[in-house]
């Protein structure tokens, strides 16, 4: 049977603009960093760990910022939008991509992941144990995401890969098509993207579009550090968080983006808003 892949609320309106941008550029595939925002994680920090005393579930950082990327998302409807041809749409939901480093079974280094959706609706609790859930059973059990796919990559000739993903990014977001037949998960990537380098001691980092994922806002969280900051009049150690964002143009414009990031900001470092 066939389905539709992902539910959409309406067809956007297309403005001058829009029509221009979507006509002028092609997908940037290569990753493009259109915005880098130091955050104050202190008052962040001190709010998790309150949460965590009375918590049977770890909630991190990774969790609260995906809680804020949902709010930015219910506010910012273009932020999960998606452009089909030159045509873009509104996704019903707000979801976010998690990225989770795994080993798979020959000791190599892996890259997988996981949506949790309609995170704007949930709490931050409730997206730590969806994730902490999901984050073990892809790390100690098996790639529920991407097991199929990736078990069909390995049995095709190398110089077919590009033209399967080809394929499969036409079916899924110009078509928006799923079917159980095609050996993907529904609606695989969700909305949004959020990728968290700091677990690995980075303090920032750049990333790039991938063009069958029907993305086009990526969050590239880096490691908390110490440096030199002004805060309340006086300069003095503290810590600080960088995001690195990769944002589409044709969606995306400077006054969205500066609106978005003062809302991150303000969201980010007075979680309490989060409750």
């Amino acid at each position: 049977m066939i389905y539709k892949n992902v539910k959409y609320s309406r067809e956007l309106p297309a403005n001058t603009w829009r029509k221009i941008a979507i006509n002028t550029w092609k997908p940037d595939f290569g990753g493009k960093i259109l915005s880098r925002l130091e955050l104050n994680p202190e008052p962040a920090l001190k709010f998790l760990n309150e949460i965590n005393n009375n918590s049977k579930e770890k909630v991190s950082l990774t969790h609260l910022l995906g809680s804020v990327l949902g709010k930015l998302q219910e506010e910012f409807p273009l932020l999960r939008s998606t452009v089909r041809g030159k045509r873009v749409f509104e996704r019903e939901d707000c979801d976010v991509f998690f990225h989770v480093s795994r080993v798979n079974s020959k000791g190599e280094e892996d890259l997988s992941g996981k949506a949790i959706r309609n995170i704007n609706q949930l709490s931050i609790e409730e997206v730590a144990l969806k994730l902490n859930k999901e984050g073990r059973e892809i790390k100690t059990k098996e790639d529920s995401t991407f097991k199929t796919i990736k078990k069909l990559v390995s049995y095709v000739p190398n110089f077919l890969i590009s033209f399967v993903l080809d394929i499969s990014s036409f079916i899924h977001i110009n078509l928006n098509l799923w079917s159980p037949l095609l050996g993907t998960k529904r609606d695989t990537f969700g909305s949004m993207m959020l990728t968290n380098v700091g677990v690995f001691g980075v303090k920032e980092s750049f990333v790039p579009f991938v063009r069958y994922s029907g993305i086009h806002a990526i969050c590239c969280m880096g490691a908390v550090h110490d440096d030199v900051v002004l805060r309340d009049g006086e300069i003095r150690v503290g810590k600080k968080l960088i995001l690195n964002w990769s944002l589409d143009h044709r969606l995306i414009d400077g006054s969205t983006a500066g609106k978005m990031a003062k809302r991150l900001v303000e969201l980010f470092e007075n979680p309490h808003q989060l409750r």
